[in-house]
């Protein structure tokens, strides 16, 4: 173990007091506090051994949570509304969609929770499903009706929501933000019909991001291959397909710190330190590397091999069966 390791463990010893860190996948007490959150101070980041995945805890409170979504977040998701943002979502959304097969000949209906400016459900809409979006972000969902000219809803659709179900429900990027998994994906599960499918997509995470501090972008869960199986276990789903992909994930930071250096070199020689952090936020560009350079590298379809380095996210395609 490094010293960096030493000392994040040990400031997230101290930051989590007597607090139990209970696995929400698999119940158990896990022992190893592996970094004090970066987005929620009086939460810790703890990995569970059986399981292997990682949680926060004790959880943000609901007023913790919405300062945070209408401060920091707010701030960080204003690059949506650049053209880079869109080119990416919709490379991403068609890789998405080959990983699914779509179109398929039992899926006429989809709903996409999270969807942020509705990439994915543009390509859907385009393949003949009949696709609702859903997205809590007001500005999002303007600057998706706007360029797709489809039918996305603002709000946020939790356990006391009541949709229609449908032939394919998809979370993309947003199982990675519930605090009780199996008791927040299990309740957005009802709205599949017997039979029907539901797309995942997670950050894949490995003990490096903690060593090297990699943002954690308010994530509650951080997943591996092996707690996404033991998610859909626990909610009796079946797994039809999993595979990390993308960029390998060392690289991936690798060139997102260089970047963050330059950036930060840049911004040191010009500008005031009490304007630094808020341009930094603003612009995006220095805290995540810039996703467009790397489309003809097979950024959106590149999936790893057993045995080879991680990838930066997890695509999973689920089959709720016909007797749930």
């Amino acid at each position: 173990m490094t010293d960096s390791n030493n000392r994040f463990e040990a400031e997230a010893l101290e930051a989590g007091g007597g607090a139990e860190a209970r696995c929400p996948l698999c119940g158990l007490i896990s022992e190893r506090r592996v970094a004090r959150h970066d987005d929620f101070p009086n939460a810790v980041v703890s990995r569970c051994s059986e399981c292997e995945h990682w949680f926060a805890h004790p959880l943000p409170t609901p007023a913790e949570l919405g300062v945070y979504y209408s401060t920091t977040y707010s701030v960080r998701r204003s690059w949506s509304a650049t053209e880079l943002y869109a080119k990416f979502m919709e490379g991403r959304a068609e890789a998405q969609a080959r990983f699914m097969n779509l179109p398929r000949p039992d899926v006429h209906s989809a709903i996409d929770l999270g969807c942020g400016i509705g990439a994915l459900a543009a390509c859907m809409r385009a393949q003949g499903i009949t696709t609702q979006g859903y997205d809590a972000d007001p500005r999002v969902v303007e600057l998706g009706r706007k360029r797709y000219k489809v039918d996305l809803v603002e709000g946020h659709v939790g356990i006391d929501s009541t949709l229609a179900p449908c032939d394919l429900l998809c979370l993309s990027h947003v199982v990675e933000h519930f605090g009780d998994p199996i008791v927040e994906f299990g309740a957005l599960v009802r709205f599949v019909r017997p039979g029907g499918y539901i797309f995942v997509e997670v950050p894949n995470c490995i003990d490096w991001m903690f060593d090297r501090r990699v943002p954690m972008e308010s994530h509650l869960g951080f997943f591996t291959a092996r707690s996404v199986v033991r998610l859909a276990e626990r909610l009796g789903l079946e797994v039809l397909r999993l595979r990390d992909c993308g960029p390998v994930i060392a690289s991936y930071y690798a060139a997102w710190s260089r970047d963050r250096a330059r950036g930060w070199a840049f911004l040191r020689r010009w500008l005031p330190k009490s304007v630094r952090r808020i341009v930094c936020e603003v612009l995006g560009v220095f805290r995540h590397p810039p996703y467009a350079r790397n489309e003809s590298e097979g950024f959106f379809d590149a999936y790893g091999n057993p045995g080879e380095p991680g990838r930066l996210w997890l695509r999973v395609l689920l089959k709720k069966p016909v007797n749930i």
